[in-house]
Parts: C-alpha cells; structure tokens; sequence
C-alpha cells in the first residue's frame, strides 16, 4: 500500500515538473548505491533510491527524479522470482539484443528490447560477475526509454561489488 503511494506521489510530482518550462539542468554529481546481493552502483543525484525489507521481500528500486529510467529488483520469500546465475555470459537472455560492458567491479552484460511503439521505451535485464566469485548472476531490471541509453550504460559501467 506504501508502495503505490509513493507511485502515486512521484507520478504527481513528474507531471507538474512536465507543466513548467523547459530547462536544461547541469549534470549532477554521483550518489554510491548499495544493490541487494552484495552490489554497489553509481548514479547521478537526481535518481531517488527505496530499498529495504519488505514484509517477506527485500527490493530494490532507484528511479531518476523525471521517472524516465528506473533499476529495480524485488528478492525474496515472499516473491516467485530468484535471480538466475550463470557459469558463463549467456548469447542472448529474454530479450533480443546483448551489449556486453565492463566495470572496474567485472564484466557484464545488458539484454534488452526497444519496443516498436511511439514511445520507444526500453526494457531489460542485467546480468554480471557474481559478488560470490563464481559466474555470473542477474542483478536487477531496467526500464528506459531510449534516448536515455548512454546515462544508462555509463551507470552500468559502475557496477561493482559492495
């Protein structure tokens, strides 16, 4: 219930900035970001972060302050989803395309789609080193739209482990 208030608090905020003028804003400084599972990334500060202990869940969510990018994961007992680990970097993973990137933290790689519509949103998944030293494992999922894409690979490109 939180959760979709926060939504519904941030989906507001988005649109009354959308009202105002347009503006070109300088680049913002990084904030260090712990990722459930023993990661750690950097984003610019104008990314908001809510990560923590869910009832039967941890999760992790960081959304640039407009809503247009958005990292999230949600582990846990209280959830289907358990992150898949690899022996090696898979060809392809759920989605289409694969841009592999290296970190001072390791190697990974971003599997996504562009969908076809008006919007061009961008959806994936990211895959890297795991923090335990064995493969690779997935480590949370994006979504974008796509001329968002070079923020996006630079903040990838700073993954590493906590």
């Amino acid at each position: 219930m939180a959760f979709r208030w926060l939504f519904i608090l941030v989906w507001v905020a988005t649109c009354l900035s959308a009202c105002g003028e347009s503006t070109v804003t300088p680049p913002k400084s990084a904030i260090e970001v712990a990722v459930v599972g023993g990661y750690a990334i950097s984003l610019p500060s104008n990314y908001l972060v809510h990560s923590g202990p869910g009832e039967d869940t941890y999760f992790f969510q960081a959304w640039r302050d407009d809503g247009e990018v958005v990292f999230r994961v949600e582990v846990g007992g209280g959830t289907p989803y358990e992150r898949k680990h690899f022996a090696e970097l898979p060809g392809s993973y759920l989605y289409t395309e694969r841009l592999l990137f290296e970190s001072p933290g390791g190697q990974g790689a971003y599997y996504y789609e562009i969908d076809s519509d008006l919007w061009r949103q961008v959806k994936g998944i990211v895959v890297f080193s795991a923090a335990s030293g064995d493969g690779f494992e997935e480590i949370f999922w994006t979504s974008h739209t796509e001329d968002a894409f070079p923020e996006v690979l630079k903040a990838l490109q700073t993954l590493r482990h906590s």
